[in-house]
């Protein structure tokens, strides 16, 4: 999927990336909930790279957003 959001104007956070190997046994099976704490510590540090990253990365995706609506008809 990465690949395919490579091509502007998408916005790909290059890094970090995050596998979860082993998810079977790190997801609760009937509620589908992430129960591993080891696991829950990257996701939330993956999230956290994500906010900063949108931060600097969405400004210009809003001033590109501002120039879409002055050339549509």
């Amino acid at each position: 999927m990465r690949q395919i959001f490579l091509h502007p104007p998408a916005y790909v956070m290059p890094e970090p990336q995050m596998l979860i190997p082993f998810s079977r046994q790190k997801f609760d099976t009937k509620k589908g909930d992430l129960v591993d704490e080891e696991t829950c510590e990257r996701l939330r540090c993956v999230l956290e790279a994500l906010v900063e990253w949108n931060e600097r990365v969405g400004r210009p995706a809003a001033a590109y957003e501002r120039g879409r609506r002055w050339q549509r008809p």
